[in-house]
């Protein structure tokens, strides 16, 4: 399929937006597909807990690798051509997953799965910035809002897929045909960016500045989010005994509120100031952190997770946008998403050394405590 993306003197803000929109979309959907089925490819190989993390990292290793190339391209050929590309790329990759006959090749298949993907969320976090800045009003998190919308519908047409005892290998070319369709739809939309081809030096820089401070938050954000997801099940089960439907219940909580509020959350930032709408969600998702591990009961840690997941739900986003706007911005979302994923990888792993050692309720404080340095720099990040 060839690629070709004209420029254009007027852009079509919109269309470009739509296209936005459905990237995040597609992005969102191809992972929320492959979670889905986690289980059913570890039966096939009957992986043992410590063998599936050790598959899974190859993903992580592939997306973290891609970014020290991605950034690059996305400054000198323009973040549009390489969403376009990364967008076909990964909803292609999807099915070789579950086609894949030994787990030495499933680790492949995830790398090169990982490595699309990454691009595809580097290119469409730095596309994203180029229409909100063409726009001029703030537009990211209605766009990290969308990525939440598809991982969720495809969990739930995964959920789907199981009940009606529809194959991985079935559910997989489904969804990559859905996704590459969606990919067209939205590669017609685009709005060709504007190439840097003055970009020189090496493919990553390490961030400074501005970028250095947003990589913080991000790399704070994602912590945060990882160490939730993979923790507070076992934390409401073990802590507070309470059931599995419960623990269940918590992370859909929190993913509720995580949309809810990136769907809204460009109408807050457009009305306060990116400033100001860091400020709070860094208190608020100190505050819903602590809350969560000094929760006496199982229902106070509910009660917790909303602020929490509202006040994360604009970090990342705000993170991003203040990445896009700096000089090769490509290679500044690169740094930020490397700070993000970097977060994301050992995060939840550093909460569990935390955990066993002090208890997770005190790994939880202690993952606040990190929003009081954060607010300091508040300031030099939106400046």
């Amino acid at each position: 399929m060839t690629i070709s993306l004209a420029h254009s003197a007027q852009p079509d803000i919109p269309s470009g937006r739509i296209a936005a929109l459905v990237y995040f979309w597609i992005n969102g959907a191809m992972f929320g597909t492959w979670a889905s089925r986690i289980p059913a490819i570890k039966a096939r190989f009957d992986l043992t807990e410590a063998m599936l993390g050790l598959i899974l990292l190859y993903m992580a290793v592939g997306a973290v690798a891609a970014f020290f190339v991605t950034g690059r391209l996305s400054d000198t050929k323009g973040a549009s051509r390489v969403t376009a590309i990364a967008g076909i790329g990964m909803a292609a990759t999807l099915p070789l997953m579950a086609w894949m006959p030994s787990p030495v090749l499933l680790g492949v298949a995830l790398f090169l799965f990982g490595a699309l993907g990454g691009s595809l969320d580097l290119a469409m976090n730095a596309y994203g910035a180029e229409v909100e800045a063409r726009r001029g009003r703030s537009t990211m998190s209605m766009l990290h809002g969308f990525w939440s919308v598809g991982f969720g519908m495809a969990a739930g047409i995964g959920a789907l897929a199981i009940a009606l005892d529809l194959t991985p290998e079935h559910h997989f070319a489904l969804m990559c045909g859905v996704g590459l369709c969606a990919a067209v739809f939205a590669q017609a939309r685009l709005v060709p960016s504007l190439p840097q081809p003055r970009a020189v030096g090496a493919q990553f820089v390490w961030p400074t500045g501005p970028v250095l401070a947003v990589g913080l938050f991000a790399g704070f954000a994602f912590v945060a989010e990882g160490s939730l997801l993979d923790w507070v099940a076992v934390f409401l089960i073990e802590t507070h005994l309470a059931t599995p439907e419960r623990g269940a219940l918590a992370l859909a909580l929190f993913s509720v509120v995580m949309v809810v509020m990136r769907l809204s959350g460009d109408h807050l930032i457009t009305r306060v100031g990116p400033r100001r709408a860091l400020m709070l969600s860094t208190l608020l998702a100190g505050l819903g952190m602590a809350g969560v591990g000094l929760s006496p009961v199982w229902w106070s840690v509910f009660a917790a997770i909303v602020p929490l997941a509202a006040g994360l739900a604009l970090i990342a986003p705000l993170a991003f946008s203040r990445a896009g706007r700096a000089p090769e911005a490509g290679r500044a979302v690169a740094a930020v998403a490397i700070c993000g994923y970097g977060g994301l990888l050992f995060g939840p792993v550093i909460m569990g050394f935390l955990g066993e050692i002090a208890g997770l309720g005190t790994a939880f404080v202690a993952l606040a405590a990190l929003t009081l340095p954060l607010i300091a720099l508040v300031r030099r990040a939106t400046s």
